[in-house]
């Protein structure tokens, strides 16, 4: 007994070096875009101190800004972790059985709440969603971490309130309801373990609420679900059980290149593979969603004081802008960009002037960024409507 013992405290001590992995090929977080990723740990610590430093690695690898956790089975744990991780900070859920919880880099992240909503209905909820507010570079951001019911027959039987995709579907029309009232005009993500499949075929698709509300929601994993099952969330079944709905306030930071949402294989850096994966981490895979903000993708950093330093008319315009702004005694240009960030035009403005025009002919309709630039100074960047 005495042995065990020691051996657990060696692991403890040496675990970060007997069970390390080659994670430098691991990568997705970048300093100036805003990732979150929902993982479920199964059972953490699956393995004990062996998952312990691995999830630690692989947090360190990826450098996402906000994980949203699912199956923490030790709470001490979980915190002794967080202890671990140098800039990182953390909160997990205190309960009986297998519970949700964050992880976010303190450094980049400011977080202004985390609570748990609808704690008292058990049925759609066998786990209370656990809701962050935070902000990232200005701008603020819901996260919806969520863990439904599991199983089922792929029906769903609305007679029977208890059949497993029934309290699915009911959860998810639950959480659109508390985001339109709560979360109106919020940047809103929905993620986690839902335990079903966004591809299944109405009417027994229990995310109707979100697919045909095309106008709020987005499912920005159905590619994925839709594709090859081996990109899957959920690759033993396989299926792909774990997904990242975000609401129209950010489908144009989605649209903005260097966004992106991914299954991260995480086995593929490690010597065992997927064995050694599930064995140590989890059965499933975690995904993650990249955010580029406009301003971030066309390299501008405004200070918050700024003002606006020229006007655009009209906006929207049918084919002609129409730019009016301070007198210039240095060299200026004005560069537009599609909403992907590719150059497309620029208009050189000679000292002395304070207008210009942008002629959008043989341009297709759609959102446009100017970005005024007097000198070498971004001094502001302005949203166009072409409507034509």
């Amino acid at each position: 007994m005495r042995q065990i013992i020691f051996l657990f405290v060696i692991l403890q001590l040496n675990g970060h070096t007997l069970f390390s992995q080659n994670f430098s090929n691991l990568t997705f977080g970048t300093d100036s875009t805003f990732e979150v990723m929902t993982w479920n740990l199964e059972w953490f610590p699956k393995n004990g101190p062996v998952t312990v430093n691995y999830v630690i690695e692989i947090i360190e690898a990826l450098n996402v800004d906000v994980l949203a956790i699912q199956e923490i089975d030790n709470n001490p744990v979980f915190d002794q972790m967080l202890d671990s991780l140098d800039g990182w900070d953390g909160y997990s859920v205190v309960s009986d059985y297998l519970e949700l919880a964050y992880i976010y880099n303190s450094n980049m992240v400011e977080v202004s709440a985390i609570y748990e909503i609808f704690t008292t209905l058990t049925r759609p909820f066998p786990r209370s969603p656990l809701v962050m507010e935070l902000t990232f570079i200005e701008k603020e951001y819901i996260v919806i971490n969520n863990h439904l019911k599991c199983c089922g027959d792929g029906i769903i039987d609305p007679d029977d309130e208890w059949d497993e995709e029934t309290r699915r579907k009911d959860a998810c029309e639950l959480l659109d309801q508390y985001i339109t009232v709560n979360f109106d005009s919020k940047r809103v993500i929905i993620t986690g373990d839902f335990n079903d499949d966004i591809a299944d075929v109405a009417p027994n698709n229990v995310f109707e609420v979100f697919l045909s509300d095309t106008n709020h929601y987005l499912a920005t994993d159905s590619e994925i679900a839709l594709g090859s099952p081996l990109d899957w969330s959920y690759p033993t079944w396989p299926s792909h059980l774990d997904h990242v709905f975000i609401s129209n306030e950010l489908f144009e930071d989605f649209e903005v290149g260097g966004a992106e949402v991914q299954v991260i294989k995480i086995e593929e850096d490690m010597v065992g593979g997927w064995w050694d994966y599930e064995n140590n981490i989890s059965d499933h895979r975690p995904v993650a969603i990249k955010f580029a903000s406009n301003d971030i993708a066309l390299g501008i950093n405004k200070p918050n004081n700024q003002r606006a330093i020229f006007t655009i008319f009209p906006n929207p315009s049918y084919g002609v802008f129409n730019f009016a702004f301070d007198v210039v005694d240095k060299y200026a240009v004005i560069e537009i960009y599609t909403i992907n960030g590719l150059l497309i035009d620029h208009l050189t403005i000679p000292a002395g002037k304070s207008t210009a025009i942008w002629n959008t002919m043989g341009v297709q309709k759609g959102i446009y960024y100017a970005k005024f630039i007097v000198g070498a100074k971004v001094d502001d960047v302005k949203k166009l409507a072409l409507i034509k």
